[in-house]
């Protein structure tokens, strides 16, 4: 069945698309009560098969608080119907101006639609969203803008950023990603791309396996899990010009304290059971890895979509499953369960390039009364010389005295924008 979309929504709730969905209840008490103890929600929609699923999601927004939606690609199954295209942006248009999303292209999406103005691209509702911030500026390609975004939004006393990365995004994305993910070190961000995790929580890995000459780590794994001639490694986003995941959590992910979530789809999560994969990034943080895509499961993914939950103590996370179509939650373990976020700290690398030195001064600087505040300062100073490889707090250099005295009477006579 053609995978119409998958959207994420954000009201203290987060919602995806669950798996292995065996022990199920119709009753919303338990539900309801549960939602008191939260302040906001985000909802991650995959395969959601038309307009019940968003629509349930505009209709619920203000009693489930869902303030955002995410979006985990293959909107449609054939990137240049027409017939798909028209089905997922009807479906969409259940969001615009009730719930904003973001939407990132997977392996299907590819092809002549999806950056038209009557699609996703420029020029259409998903551009105009309100949280929109930014996007990643391709110089051959400005019909690319939607592609690679971030969306900016607070809720229950937070700041959050959501960033999508596209499935054939390279280095030059991933540096802008970095760039914008540092200047924004006091939101809780969530990365969103297509082709991440195996359903068993393994990235997408397209280096040589030693242990397997001739093959790299995704060949291995098809050996041993997929039928001959069904081969997935074909799929991880290097196969597109972009990344894979590997690569993306070492250039990437695993850089910024302030990552903690990232959602993907493109593998039938119904397979291993697993919650999510967890990693800890070079600073110490806790980083979620959530595989949220239901597509294998009976007709064509039934609409289960993942909440995510958020309690007034701002780190513990409710994430549970329901679907729209069948009046269904699913209790079952991994797909209902808690995680605790690690706390948010800066660390004074302010353009993401995981050391801790004077460009990021320059960049504290241009920023001031934007993007950084006076007391920024105080947090580059004490991680200069810090590294992406350094242990949290510790430091491998530290400016001479005077260079600080130089460093502040700069700051003094630098004007506010």
């Amino acid at each position: 069945m053609p995978r119409l979309f998958a959207a994420a929504a954000l009201c203290s709730t987060f919602a995806f698309l669950p798996a292995c969905h065996h022990s199920k209840m119709h009753d919303d008490t338990h539900m309801q009560g549960e939602m008191q103890k939260v302040t906001h929600a985000i909802c991650v929609l995959s395969a959601t098969e038309g307009n019940t699923v968003t629509g349930w999601v505009a209709d619920n927004a203000d009693d489930r608080n869902i303030v955002f939606a995410i979006q985990d690609g293959d909107i449609v199954n054939s990137g240049n119907s027409t017939t798909q295209w028209n089905n997922a942006r009807a479906a969409m248009e259940q969001l615009d101006g009730v719930v904003p999303y973001a939407v990132v292209r997977g392996n299907h999406d590819i092809g002549s639609q999806f950056d038209l103005a009557s699609r996703l691209g420029n020029g259409s509702p998903y551009s105009q969203q309100s949280t929109l911030t930014g996007h990643y500026e391709n110089p051959d390609h400005d019909d690319w803008d939607m592609r690679n975004t971030y969306h900016t939004f607070e809720a229950g006393g937070q700041k959050f950023m959501v960033l999508t990365v596209d499935i054939s995004a390279g280095s030059d994305v991933v540096d802008w990603a970095n760039q914008v993910i540092a200047a924004h070190g006091d939101h809780r961000v969530i990365l969103d791309t297509h082709a991440y995790n195996y359903d068993g929580g393994q990235r997408f890995n397209n280096a040589d396996d030693p242990d397997n000459p001739g093959h790299t780590h995704d060949e291995s794994r098809d050996e041993l899990l997929r039928s001959p001639g069904q081969p997935d490694a074909i799929y991880n986003g290097a196969s597109y010009g972009g990344q894979d995941a590997q690569t993306l959590w070492e250039n990437l992910v695993s850089r910024h304290p302030n990552i903690a979530i990232f959602i993907s789809g493109h593998q039938f999560e119904d397979f291993d059971q697993f919650k999510y994969h967890l990693d800890e990034g070079v600073n110490g943080n806790d980083v979620y890895e959530m595989l949220v895509d239901p597509q294998h499961m009976a007709n064509g993914g039934d609409g289960w979509l993942r909440l995510l939950e958020f309690d007034p103590d701002g780190e513990t996370v409710h994430v549970k499953t329901y679907s729209p179509h069948r009046d269904e939650w699913d209790t079952a373990a991994d797909v209902y369960f808690d995680i605790t976020l690690s706390d948010i700290t800066r660390t004074g690398d302010f353009n993401g390039d995981g050391i801790v030195n004077a460009a990021d001064y320059t960049v504290w600087r241009d920023g001031l009364g934007m993007a950084y505040q006076p007391e920024d300062y105080g947090i580059w100073s004490d991680n200069f010389g810090a590294t992406a490889s350094s242990p949290p707090g510790e430091v491998t250099a530290v400016p001479e005295p005077t260079v600080f005295l130089l460093l502040a009477a700069l700051t003094a006579c630098t004007p506010f924008s």
